[in-house]
């Protein structure tokens, strides 16, 4: 049987990430800058404000754009003019088309990367999607995979609401995943598209008039990997070192508020001066390690927030002005689409470069620089080596300094729960009297028995009756009531994140500055700078922590925090990465329905919770206990289930959807999944494993027990967890690892799984999606 440390370095590559491929494209309908104004004002009805139109028209002059690309064309806001009202409820219809455009425009990015790739898209073993443009689940990421006919064993990364500096976000991971993974292909796209910005003009709000001036419709691809074969592959730009940080006091700079009448956006007149103060002290740290100080030394790759923000960096840094004429000329043509941004202008320096016989794709500059600047004030920066040998510290040496030693550890677990209990076995007597459905006698006694076989005893949940007496409109099936759910979300799911956190920072008991990425998942509401920037604040964690931010995963998410935490904790040296998974189903609570008998289901299933763990390579055992390895991680998709589990997010709320056959399709595949992920260390009893399953319900665990002949005892902790708490989405996961190393201390058995050396992870949600994390268990430390 292999060790654990011989499958840990099997697994990694050698040399840096790479850009191999880049493709963009936009929609066909173009606007000029020149006449926009005209177009704006006619077509929201507006023509009246003729002086909000010359004001309009001034910014519109100052915005060095030439043209912007969108989707959004008069004859979709004729049938539909609430998109282009100022503030009229128009949710619904801004996510059906973004839902459906995303994805697409999307493809035709990667399309284009593929092509100048030349390899076979079954080499692509990541996807990571960025988009700004609406969410769902199923995701824009499992879409585009079946858009583009990629394997259903690829790995991916949904980053939804990041903003303008997610171009650097979706970087950092890659290269993260490409490093970490031998052979790894990682298809990083950004899609983005302002239908769920656009609106009409008003006085009161000139900071949106600033985003309607300056937003495109957009997006890129580019393929990324570590040791290109260059026989079949052609590197572009190695990505060697990626950091971010937030500008403290800044957290309303730049924001967005996503509610019935769609994405609002603000901005604070002050974002060039913090971006222009605070740019230095970001390149000192990326280049002192490189011996670096003279920025015109770099070849440039900025986001183009706007002329302002370029101009106030240009004169803080004395940089010459051809150091940002790719990132202007960007700019120029396309406006600013946000995420896809920097992409855009990585294709445009490479291309130029190219035209202008430069000896490297840096414009003749062995190193160079991108940035992200975006919600926070979030800025990203991105260490760029383009293709050609380093004149100084060499990549390799830079490399191998950055990478930790041993697997991913789990280094303390701490779980969180609001303080309302309902209770099982009187909760449909609960629901329907604070429902006012009591009515429905009938219905309520189906409701009755779903409990009744729930296998749940009881739950948390924060909604109270006090809340639903306020807000009735959250009570009722079907009611306008996103707005009061997101004010209540947005501000609860990061305390809720930072009770589960302070737990597992206490048990690790090292200081919280020693926390160098924080990973955030939650399907409840998004928001911008979203609930990672908000925890940070909340824990008082370092502005240099790198941030991931997971929303609108869905249950299987819980693997999908652990397999990026292990690519994080592994690729960079000394990385202590804090994961958190906070829910609150204040998203989905809804009134009953005999029409939605799927809705009722998850009425009584789900409850809330958060749990968080920490996780590092190469633990300091004098002063770290470890709990359990995480040595491999993989992600597959069952081929058309795309709606047997999914959610919708719309005026209403997040509404539920689930096909009768869950836990069929789950059964009948697990199995495969479980001999990929063993068959490299000889396993195939899986009697022999210790047992963490996502508990999505009882049918789903009765299958799977039936399916692979699993003892009763192998599901204990998981059925423990479901009776305690119910079915908590991605948060559940780490409270059953909490469980079962609690027990197994309890129990006085060898190892922290139940006396087993070896267990698996399984997550299981939208897509539908199953998550496979293989652990390594420790021995029992009992202090």
């Amino acid at each position: 049987m292999a060790s654990v440390e011989e499958i840990r370095n099997a697994q990694r590559a050698k040399g840096p990430a790479t850009i191999l491929a880049i493709g963009t494209a936009t929609p066909d309908h173009c606007v000029y800058q020149s006449d926009y104004a005209d177009y704006y004002f006619r077509v929201t009805k507006s023509e009246h404000m003729t002086e909000l139109k010359k004001k309009f028209n001034r910014i519109c002059e100052k915005s060095m754009i030439k043209k912007r690309y969108i989707h959004l064309t008069e004859k979709m806001l004729e049938e539909h003019p609430n998109i282009g009202a100022y503030m009229a409820p128009s949710l619904n219809i801004r996510q059906e088309i973004i839902t459906a455009e995303i994805p697409k425009l999307g493809k035709e990015a990667a399309l284009k990367a593929l092509k100048e790739w030349g390899q076979p898209k079954s080499k692509i073993t990541h996807l990571v999607f960025c988009t700004t443009s609406g969410v769902e689940m199923p995701g824009a990421d499992y879409k585009l995979a079946n858009l583009l006919g990629l394997d259903n064993s690829v790995r991916r990364v949904m980053l939804y609401h990041q903003g303008c500096h997610a171009g650097g976000t979706v970087l950092r991971t890659a290269k993260d995943l490409a490093e970490n993974n031998a052979g790894a292909r990682v298809l990083v796209v950004c899609s983005e598209i302002t239908v769920v910005t656009f609106r009409g003009p008003s006085e009161d709000a000139l900071d949106s008039l600033v985003g309607q001036v300056l937003f495109g419709d957009g997006s890129a691809a580019v393929i990324v990997g570590s040791d290109p074969d260059i026989s079949i592959e052609r590197p572009l730009f190695q990505l060697i070192s990626a950091a971010q940080t937030f500008i403290p006091n800044s957290q309303g700079a730049i924001a967005g508020n996503l509610r019935e009448v769609g994405l609002t956006f603000h901005l604070w007149p002050s974002v060039p001066t913090l971006i222009s103060e605070n740019i230095e002290q970001c390149l000192t740290k990326a280049f002192d390690p490189l011996g670096i100080s003279d920025w015109n030394s770099l070849f440039w790759i900025a986001h183009p927030g706007g002329p302002a923000i370029l101009d106030a960096v240009e004169a803080k840094l004395n940089l010459e002005k051809k150091k940002l004429e790719a990132t202007r000329h960007v700019l120029s043509e396309y406006g600013n689409m946000s995420s896809a941004c920097v992409l855009f202008i990585l294709d445009e320096m490479r291309k130029k470069s190219l035209k202008k016989e430069n000896i490297t794709t840096g414009e003749g500059l062995d190193w160079g620089v991108l940035f992200g600047f975006g919600p926070g004030l979030t800025i990203e920066t991105v260490v760029l080596h383009s293709v050609a040998t380093a004149s100084m510290a060499s990549v390799e040496e830079f490399r191998n300094a950055q990478r930790a030693k041993g697997p991913a550890t789990i280094l303390a677990i701490g779980t969180a729960t609001p303080d309302h209990c309902v209770y099982q076995s009187d909760y449909a007597d609960y629901y329907f009297r604070v429902t006012k459905s009591e009515h429905m006698t009938e219905l309520k006694k189906k409701f009755n028995r779903i409990c009744d076989k729930s296998m749940i005893k009881k739950r948390y949940i924060h909604l109270t009756e006090e809340m639903l007496e306020e807000h009735p409109n959250i009570g009722a099936y079907m009611a306008p009531s996103l707005n009061i759910r997101q004010e209540i979300i947005i501000a609860e799911v990061p305390k809720l994140g930072k009770e589960a956190a302070l737990k597992a920072l206490k048990e690790w008991g090292q200081p919280k500055s020693k926390i160098t990425h924080l990973v955030f998942c939650t399907t409840s509401g998004v928001e911008m700078p979203g609930a990672d920037y908000k925890l940070a604040n909340l824990l008082g964690l370092e502005t240099s922590v790198r941030r991931v931010m997971l929303y609108h995963q869905g249950c299987y998410a819980g693997g999908t925090v652990l397999r990026t935490a292990k690519d994080l904790a592994e690729n960079n040296a000394g990385a202590r990465v804090l994961v958190v998974c906070s829910e609150i189903t204040v998203v989905t609570f809804r009134g009953p329905s005999e029409a939605a008998l799927d809705s009722l289901v998850g009425q009584a299933l789900f409850g809330d919770g958060s749990s968080a763990v920490i996780v590092g390579s190469d633990p300091d055992v004098s002063i770290e206990r470890p709990l359990f390895q995480l040595v491999s991680a993989a992600q597959t998709f069952i081929p058309n289930s795309a709606g047997a589990i999914a959610g919708n997010l719309r005026e209403v709320g997040l509404t539920f959807h689930l096909w009768p056959n869950v836990p069929t399709l789950i059964s009948e595949n697990i199995e495969k999944c479980l001999t990929q992920a063993f068959d490299p260390l000889g396993i195939s009893d899986w009697n022999s494993l210790f047992w963490i399953a996502h508990p999505g319900g009882p049918a789903i665990l009765d299958a799977v027990e039936a399916k692979l002949n699993l003892e009763k005892k192998k599901l204990e902790a998981t059925r423990h967890v479901l009776s305690e708490y119910g079915n908590m989405s991605s948060a559940c996961v780490l409270f059953i690892l909490d469980e079962m190393r609690k027990k197994s201390l309890k129990g006085a058995k060898a190892t922290t799984g139940e006396g087993l050396d070896w267990g698996v992870l399984f997550g299981f949600g939208p897509g539908l999606t199953i998550e496979t994390v293989v652990l390594h268990s420790i021995p029992t430390i009992t202090n």
